[in-house]
């Protein structure tokens, strides 16, 4: 037993299945969330991430400028943010895994991210690249969510957390509802040591929205918030869980429930603070950059009360400054 970097077409080739004899980059569907199959390295703060940003399909296009099919070749670029600005990772399609040989049920074993279940390959290049950029695999085990969105999108990141709702479940809904509507890829971080509901500990799994279900009447019955496990399978076994009674026919209609496990699952609103630290969310879109310029300017005061109407910023270093005001 050891390692060996094989090619996605040897290892179809090893194990032949109908149609897959040829590795697809983003699979028959093109880009989705139900991607990432997680394996031994402890990179789920850069899977859920990838697979928050693949919400627009456009977004990871653009990371393979925008490559539609699988190089025969196995040499791809990739682009990434760093310190703001975007920086090219080129990459060949060997992928690490563990032989076990022959007489073996399994004889190669995933080491990190695997193909989806649909044959897209996208998400296992994608971490190879992300490893090339942090030097190699064993770097980026372990990590903030924030840091991966901040590569990915090189937008602004806005990280949340209980405190910050205090016990305002209103606001925690209205951030996560308007991330859902504005398309901001969402991830949230799970308690280092918890004990709710079987929810995974010290674990990043993908924010994917909110979800009102709705009586026959048109009342409010229940506030979800849904959720993406990396490893592709869920393990929460809380109220409206996958298994959970609670689901009828309608609201599993209403909730377009799948009963295919790709680990996407509810939560109630009121539970997530419970078996959620924090929430990230990168600002995605259209957002300006402004440079302020001036010297220091000399503030005087009545009481309490601020006479200056401008603030003037300084800052020798070139980085990026998102500043929200009320």
């Amino acid at each position: 037993m050891g390692i060996k970097w094989v090619r996605p077409r040897d290892l179809l080739n090893s194990t032949p299945q109908p149609g897959r004899n040829h590795p697809s980059l983003y699979g028959p569907k093109g880009v989705q969330v139900r991607t990432s199959e997680q394996r031994d390295l402890g990179d789920c703060w850069f899977l859920s991430s990838a697979t928050a940003v693949a919400e627009d399909p456009s977004r990871i296009e653009a990371i393979f400028n925008n490559v539609r099919d699988y190089n025969a070749n196995g040499a791809f670029q990739m682009f990434f943010y760093v310190r703001g600005e975007k920086v090219a990772v080129h990459i060949d399609d060997r992928i690490p895994l563990r032989v076990f040989g022959p007489g073996y049920k399994t004889y190669y074993y995933w080491l990190n991210n695997g193909a989806s279940q649909d044959g897209a390959w996208w998400l296992v290049l994608l971490e190879k690249a992300f490893a090339k950029l942090n030097v190699n695999y064993s770097n980026i085990n372990g990590g903030w969510p924030g840091e991966a969105l901040r590569y990915l999108t090189g937008a602004p990141i806005v990280n949340y957390h209980p405190k910050d709702f205090k016990n305002n479940n209103d606001l925690l809904w209205k951030i996560v509802t308007e991330g859902m509507n504005k398309n901001y890829p969402m991830v949230g971080g799970t308690y280092q040591n918890n004990s709710a509901f079987n929810v995974t500990d010290g674990h990043a799994e993908t924010c994917l929205g909110s979800l009102i279900l709705r009586n026959p009447d048109g009342s409010e019955h229940a506030k979800l918030i849904k959720m993406r496990n990396p490893w592709g399978r869920y393990t929460y076994t809380g109220p409206w869980s996958n298994s959970s009674d609670l689901w009828t026919p309608e609201f599993k209609k209403q909730a377009d429930f799948g009963e295919a496990d790709h680990g996407i699952f509810y939560t109630p609103l009121e539970n997530w603070t419970s078996e959620f630290e924090n929430l990230t969310v990168a600002h995605t879109g259209d957002w300006k950059v402004n440079s302020i310029e001036g010297k220091t300017s000399a503030y005087t005061s009545q009481g309490t009360k601020w006479t200056n109407e401008f603030v003037w910023l300084s800052n020798p270093v070139k980085q990026d400054v998102f500043v929200e005001c009320d």
